[in-house]
C-alpha cells in the first residue's frame, strides 16, 4: 500500500481508513475500537488522538444512519505505537502479519527521512543555498505574475492557477514524488543541496522563457508548453532525483 504514513502536527501518523484495509477489517470496526479504548490508545502512544478528520480519499462516502444521504467518511490519525496497539486488538493472519511488517518498515523509513531533513537544516552550506535560491524563485514568480495577466488578456479564465501548475510541472520533472507523503508547505524545505541547485536553474529557465515568448507575442498556452519542454529537457540531462533517499542512505 503506497503513501501509508505521513507527518501531521510534528508526529508520524497513519489514518484508520488505511489501517482497516491493511488489517482486513471494516473502517467502522476499527473506529469503534479506537473509541472504546480511547484512553488506552492515548497512554500507549503518549499522544492525544483528537477529533476525527475527513478521509482524504476522493469519492469515499458512508450512508448516515436512518438516512439516504451520504457524507464523506472520517478517520482517526494514529502514531506508530497506537497503530501497533490496534494490531494487538485484532486477529492475526498471514496478510495481517505481512501488513504489520510493512507498517514498521514505513514508519522507520519516514523517521529516517525526517532525521535527514532536521540534520540538513543545521548545515551551513544548505542554508546558504536555500537562501540564495529564493532570489531566482522570486524572479520566477514575478514573471509568472506578468504571464497570468498576459494569459487573461488572451482569454484565459483560470490563469491564476499557473503558479500551482508551473510549480507542479517543475517538481514532477525533477523528482520522483514517492516520498511526498510528508506534509510540507514547500518542497524546497526537504530536498538536498544539489536539488536546490536544480530548482534554481529551473526557475531561471521558466522566467526567461516566459518573458522572451511574451515579447514574441506567443499564445499563452504555447508559452507554457515551451517552458515545460525546456524544463523537462534540463531535467533529463541531470536525471530525476529521489527526494530524501540519498540522505536516508547516508544515515542508515
Amino acid at each position: 500500500m503506497k503513501d501509508l504514513v505521513f507527518v501531521h502536527d510534528d508526529d508520524i501518523v497513519i489514518g484508520t481508513y488505511k489501517l482497516s484495509k491493511g488489517f482486513g477489517t471494516t473502517h467502522q470496526a476499527v473506529k469503534k475500537l479506537v473509541t472504546k479504548y480511547h484512553d488506552r490508545f492515548e497512554r500507549v502512544g503518549k499522544r492525544k488522538i483528537g477529533q476525527q478528520i475527513d478521509v482524504p480519499i476522493s469519492g469515499f462516502q458512508i450512508r448516515e444512519f436512518k438516512s439516504k444521504k451520504r457524507r464523506p467518511d472520517t478517520e482517526f490519525l494514529l502514531n506508530e505505537e497506537q497503530a501497533m496497539y490496534l494490531g494487538t486488538l485484532l486477529r492475526n493472519s498471514d496478510t495481517v502479519l505481512d501488513f504489520k511488517e510493512h507498517l514498521v518498515t514505513e514508519f522507520r523509513r519516514m523517521y529516517k527521512f525526517l532525521m535527514s531533513i532536521r540534520n540538513q537544516k543545521q548545515n551551513a552550506e544548505w542554508l546558504e543555498k536555500r537562501a540564495s535560491g529564493k532570489i531566482e524563485r522570486r524572479l520566477e514568480t514575478d514573471a509568472i505574475k506578468e504571464f497570468i495577466e498576459y494569459a487573461i488578456s488572451q482569454g484565459s479564465k483560470n490563469a491564476a492557477k499557473y503558479y500551482m501548475i508551473i510549480t507542479k510541472m517543475q517538481n514532477s520533472a525533477l523528482f520522483n514524488m514517492d516520498m511526498l507523503t510528508i506534509e510540507c508547505p514547500n518542497i524546497r524545505d526537504v530536498v538536498d543541496g544539489l536539488s536546490l541547485d536544480a530548482l534554481k536553474m529551473c526557475d531561471v529557465i521558466v522566467a526567461k522563457t516566459i518573458r522572451d515568448k511574451m515579447k514574441d507575442k506567443m499564445f499563452y498556452k504555447d508559452i507554457f508548453q515551451c517552458a515545460k519542454a525546456r524544463v523537462e529537457s534540463f531535467a533529463d540531462s541531470i536525471g530525476k532525483r529521489d527526494i530524501g533517499m540519498e540522505n536516508i542512505k547516508r544515515i542508515s
